[in-house]
């Protein structure tokens, strides 16, 4: 961070940011080896009450795990899509905030094994996405505990991003949508060319000078930034006639980010669409940074995240 980043910074955020790991994703295999050692540490929550898990998969054999509390359904689902830079993690490294809705909220959470870029360029994540939400939206899903009409998406970063264009594929399709969306600093603009993206090249969590580089391996042969680009691969791109009718939308951005204004431009266009939105701003706080344990502000965020769900998922 530059001097006037680390005036605004939160207290407890700057003591942490020199401890993280930097990554060279122009090297995504050692990148990827780092990123397991980070989230080993740590990986599973303490929990209050049980929480069972199970592995199942949909019909086009994407594998999903459900966690939740042992009793009588059915009950509401949260389907979890994690941070990954569209490239990175797998279905264990989501069991951390898999464990927490579940105890947390008691819903039944459901994290996705979705396909990595750039082996699995668009729309290979989305594909899978959208196979999960089918299938939790389907009657298979009751056996399971999930009541199909109360399911809603949380989205982190790149699974921001993969949620938004799921409701609106979901939208285009005709299909069953989830009844709420939270987009949690949702990475959503291949062009790379907002104001927070030039300014924050070197911030912690997320740097801007990545943002290129991963939107090349999750494009795949669409050319980064060209008219060619799909709506549902960088749907920073769709109109406020495309997100008519999207369900109730909550949306995190974070001061110190590369994706803020991204996140911001979206809120004006949803609410433009007349889609019911709440947009909260963390000052201070770099991308995500609730997923660092123990500070105050992390806290702070996950509980207004947990507050919006209790509102917007019904019967929690």
């Amino acid at each position: 961070m530059n001097n006037d980043e680390s005036a605004v910074v939160d207290p407890e955020l700057a003591v942490l940011a020199p401890m993280l790991p930097r990554a060279d994703f122009s090297d995504l295999a050692a990148t990827r080896a780092l990123e397991a050692r980070f989230l080993a540490v740590g990986s599973v929550p303490e929990t209050s009450r049980t929480v069972e898990t199970v592995d199942v998969r949909t019909a086009e054999g994407v594998t999903l795990r459900l966690f939740q509390h042992p009793g009588a359904g059915p009950r509401p689902a949260v389907i979890f899509l994690r941070a990954s830079a569209y490239a990175l993690g797998s279905l264990d490294s989501a069991d951390r905030p898999g464990y927490a809705l579940a105890d947390e909220l008691d819903l039944i959470a459901v994290t996705v094994d979705y396909r990595l870029a750039p082996q699995h360029p668009y729309p290979a994540a989305l594909d899978d996405c959208a196979a999960a939400l089918r299938w939790a939206t389907s009657a298979a899903a009751r056996a399971y505990g999930i009541d199909p009409d109360r399911v809603a998406v949380v989205g982190e970063s790149a699974g921001g991003g993969l949620a938004l264009a799921l409701a609106l594929r979901a939208k285009q399709e005709g299909a069953a949508r989830p009844v709420a969306l939270l987009l949690d600093a949702p990475t959503i603009d291949d062009r790379c060319d907002t104001p927070s993206m030039r300014e924050f090249a070197e911030t912690p969590m997320w740097r801007g000078a990545d943002c290129p580089i991963l939107w090349d391996y999750y494009l795949g042969d669409y050319g980064r930034g060209s008219d060619d680009v799909p709506l549902l691969a960088a749907p920073a791109r769709a109109t406020a006639a495309d997100l008519a009718g999207l369900p109730p939308t909550w949306l995190a951005t974070y001061q110190l980010d590369p994706t803020r204004d991204e996140a911001l431009r979206l809120a004006g266009r949803l609410l433009e669409a007349g889609v019911p939105t709440e947009l909260v701003h963390h000052a201070g706080a770099y991308h995500l940074a609730h997923t660092l344990p123990g500070t105050r502000i992390g806290a702070y965020i996950v509980n207004q995240r947990n507050a919006a769900l209790r509102r917007l998922l019904p019967g929690l």
